[in-house]
């Protein structure tokens, strides 16, 4: 088992994003920018004109892929930004693989928030009456009212799963 330079930088960049997320609920780009730049010219110095082009395509792939999400606050913007910093790192493969674990552990985060706060049983009966409504011709339904109940910490998440990534990958 051998960690390269970019996994190191990728190391301790998820760990400092992570940690940001979960203590100050935001990820700034004093964190993020310097990675991405960091991720292009070393990629560039270590794999010459193939690390670059694979550096910016997964720059490319995880901003493209979470832009939506930003532009209908779906995610924020530090959390954008740690998945196109990601992208650049590793490239657009590991990067997808990464997208996988870490929505994962985003639903497992987001399960023990609502256990903690004795709000899972209701809003998995919320989220089955939600989907009978569309077997039940007739059945009504809550309509979400648009207020989030608790914040999840996707960055926490971005940064478990991908490190489970890593892990595997080695």
């Amino acid at each position: 088992m051998q960690i390269d330079c970019m996994e190191y930088v990728l190391i301790l960049f998820l760990i400092i994003a992570g940690y940001s997320d979960i203590t100050y609920g935001r990820i700034p780009n004093l964190i993020t920018f310097p990675v991405i730049f960091a991720a292009i010219v070393l990629n560039y110095l270590f794999l010459g004109l193939n690390g670059l082009t694979d550096s910016i395509i997964g720059l490319l792939v995880g901003t493209v892929l979470f832009l939506p999400f930003f532009i209908i606050k779906g995610i924020g913007g530090g959390d954008l930004k740690l998945f196109a910093a990601i992208g650049a790192l590793k490239g657009y493969s590991f990067l997808l693989q990464s997208i996988v674990f870490s929505l994962f552990i985003a639903v497992l985060i987001s399960l023990l928030i609502l256990f903690k706060n004795k709000e899972l049983t209701n809003s998995l009966n919320k989220v089955l009456r939600f989907f009978r409504s569309f077997v039940v011709p007739g059945l009504k339904t809550e309509h979400p009212d648009g207020n989030a109940g608790y914040p999840v910490p996707f960055g926490l998440a971005i940064s478990i799963g991908t490190l489970i990534v890593l892990l595997r990958n080695l």
